[in-house]
């Protein structure tokens, strides 16, 4: 099995700052959105069973979107 999360995040001057995550610091929403898409969880028995970039975006609105990228 082999899962690498990092999350990325832009600084007050728009350069990209990213981070390995570790699977107790997961941002809750990723589970749901893994869940809605595959339906099952990001880590079920056999580990993670898709290869994907999840982005989440927030608009000027402050309205979340989540974007699934299959490779």
């Amino acid at each position: 099995m082999y899962l690498t999360t990092v999350q990325g995040t832009y600084d007050a001057s728009g350069r990209l700052m990213r981070q390995s995550v570790s699977e107790e610091d997961w941002p809750a929403w990723l589970d749901a959105a893994v869940r809605a898409r595959t339906g099952s969880k990001l880590l079920n028995e056999y580990g993670p069973s898709f290869r994907a970039i999840l982005l989440r975006m927030r608009d000027h609105t402050g309205t979340y979107s989540t974007e699934w990228v299959s490779y």
